[in-house]
């Protein structure tokens, strides 16, 4: 009956612990290994249940950290050597970046808009998106750098310029306000100068009248 079931499960030290790994490898079936616990009573039960979800829940908890872990390291160690042969290579991934958009219609001679960019990104195949990827550069980053370029606010730039801040700018998005915001301080520098002068040549152009 129930007691001879419950002796040949836990009669021994041996036999339980061989009774507890079945439970825990889905060895045997856990009806098989509970029901007669449940009819002595059912704390037994209930202790069985808590060891067998503890168990479970560890061990997949386990299995998923190791496999999280091994994604996550291979992502970075690609990561990492992407990123160094971007910087030991800036020109050869310049031209390379500069032919995917040529590819995807862009005219590398004349001005484009932000909106050929944005739709050569987003629909110019996966050599673009792949290229941006490896510079850690999304879409916002890259319209970004374009409203930095467009100094004379014509809503065109050249593309070879776009494509050598892309790769300068290369890295997590922080260097990439870093950069922007070394961009934006030389235009402004630029700016003043320019403001600095007009005193004098509006003095000289007085000085010529009279």
């Amino acid at each position: 009956g129930v007691v001879d079931r419950l002796g040949d499960l836990f009669g021994s030290l041996p036999s339980a612990a061989w009774t507890l790994f079945a439970a825990a490898t889905h060895g045997e079936t856990w009806p098989k290994l509970a029901d007669p616990l449940s009819e002595v009573g059912p704390a037994y039960f209930a202790v069985l249940l808590l060891y067998i979800v503890f168990v479970v829940l560890g061990m997949l908890n386990i299995i998923t950290g190791v496999f999280v872990n091994v994604v996550f390291e291979g992502l970075s160690l690609g990561r990492g050597l992407d990123v160094d042969n971007v910087s030991a290579r800036p020109s050869s991934f310049v031209q390379r970046l500069m032919s995917a958009f040529i590819e995807a219609g862009i005219d590398p001679q004349g001005p484009v808009s932000w909106e050929e960019l944005s739709d050569s990104i987003v629909g110019g195949g996966i050599c673009i998106k792949a290229s941006l990827m490896m510079l850690d550069i999304g879409v916002p980053d890259a319209q970004r750098i374009f409203n930095v370029l467009d100094k004379d606010g014509t809503g065109r730039i050249s593309l070879l310029s776009f494509v050598e801040a892309c790769v300068a700018l290369q890295g997590v998005g922080k260097a990439v306000d870093i950069g922007l915001l070394q961009w934006r301080l030389d235009s402004l520098s630029d700016t003043i100068t320019s403001c600095s002068r007009l005193p004098a040549q509006t003095a000289a152009v007085a000085v010529d009248s009279t």
